[in-house]
């Protein structure tokens, strides 16, 4: 198999320390050729200008154009108003959810980028992801929706029922009307973890006000598998991990407890491997031995390294990503552990979507219908796709 690593990019390599907050290494890199534009590709694609933008200010060093400089920026400006309006809205949110007696979470966002930065700016967010009881969903729902938020189809408490069967969807996506801010209700963590108990949770300031977030242990432990289950395409989710890893605040044996738990051990150590290798975050001494004689750990690096790069390539470029999505569909195929849940994934890809739960509403005893009308569903758009 070949070493997809050696493939990397000059300019990704120079993203990744600025990322990292490694200075020495990054005026290394610029003392070679970059390909400056696509650098900034780059950079957007990841969302790690605010970490880019600091260290290339910091270092001031000629070899980075003005006009680089200049870009940056502005992309780090935009994403500073951005990051304050969604800070602004999740407080707001948090404290009208918990007027109505609703309890949730806030999964990523702003208590994130203060917990790893310091920084509401210093991680970019584009939505807000908020976990709630699952029998406090349909409530949750109503409350968004007096607040001005609706889903991007609109659709009657039966379909919902449907639609969140155990078996399909863990969130749920509305976006409000005029702020056009995007917003992710979650009814579980997914993964296979369970609902964080009260023991599971901290308090973080944001803005004046406490919100509800995971316990680092476990907010590692869930950002680790997210990052995992989507091959690392962004960069960001992997840099996220290195912090945490290099600030030293975690509990390692506790952590581990739960990775064995959860039964994600070869998943988690991918991440670690994947995090030292890129961004030089030192392995846990409670991991090195299970991560010395985890052969698979490597494989499935590589394997979501290929899916990294191509995804970048296909956006960068343009295309439709035909490549990226054929490597990331074989990558999580494998990924799964036996050949039950091998053939569970695939079903999975077959289950009804959102589009089709709207476009023939049926009710719950003839949901099994939905099965045989998925493949002209899908024949019908890929052919309207086609005519675009």
């Amino acid at each position: 198999m070949k070493d997809p690593f050696s493939a990397i990019s000059t300019e990704l390599w120079l993203l990744l320390a600025c990322a990292g907050g490694d200075k020495i290494k990054t005026q290394k890199i610029l003392q070679k050729p970059v390909n400056w534009e696509l650098f900034l590709h780059l950079v957007v694609h990841h969302r790690v200008c605010p970490l880019v933008y600091k260290i290339i200010k910091q270092l001031n060093d000629p070899a980075v154009p003005p006009s680089v400089v200049s870009r940056l920026r502005h992309i780090y400006q935009e994403n500073v108003i951005q990051a304050i309006s969604l800070a602004g809205e999740t407080v707001r949110l948090s404290q009208c959810f918990e007027s109505h007696g609703i309890r949730v979470l806030v999964l990523k966002g702003a208590p994130l980028a203060l917990r790893l930065y310091g920084d509401i700016a210093g991680r970019p967010s584009r939505d807000i992801d908020i976990l709630v009881d699952p029998e406090q969903i349909m409530a949750a729902q109503e409350v968004l929706r007096q607040e001005g938020y609706c889903s991007e189809l609109e659709l009657t408490t039966r379909q919902l029922q449907i639609l969140y069967r155990p078996d399909n969807l863990s969130h749920f996506v509305y976006e409000h009307s005029e702020k056009a801010i995007i917003l992710e209700l979650h009814r579980e963590l997914g993964y296979g973890l369970a609902m964080p108990a009260q023991g599971d949770l901290q308090r973080l300031q944001v803005a004046g006000s406490a919100l509800s977030v995971l316990s680092d242990e476990k907010w590692l432990l869930y950002l680790m598998l997210h990052g995992v289950k989507h091959a690392w395409f962004r960069l960001r989710w992997l840099v996220d991990i290195a912090r945490f890893i290099k600030a030293g605040a975690i509990d390692w044996g506790s952590l581990k407890v739960l990775v064995g738990r959860a039964g994600v051990q070869p998943l988690f150590h991918q991440g670690l491997l994947l995090a030292e290798r890129l961004l030089g975050a030192p392995v846990p001494p409670e991991f090195q031995t299970d991560l010395q004689n985890d052969q698979a750990a490597w494989r499935t690096a590589c394997k979501a390294m290929r899916v990294c790069l191509a995804t970048a390539a296909s956006e960068i470029k343009g295309s439709d990503g035909s490549k990226a999505k054929y490597l990331l569909y074989v990558y999580r195929t494998q990924m799964q552990a036996g050949w039950k849940n091998k053939l569970n994934y695939i079903l999975h890809l077959f289950r009804p979507p959102l589009v089709d739960i709207k476009l023939v509403a049926l009710p719950d005893w003839l949901y099994p219908l939905y099965y045989v009308i998925r493949p002209f569903t899908w024949f019908g758009r890929r052919l309207r796709r086609l005519e675009r």
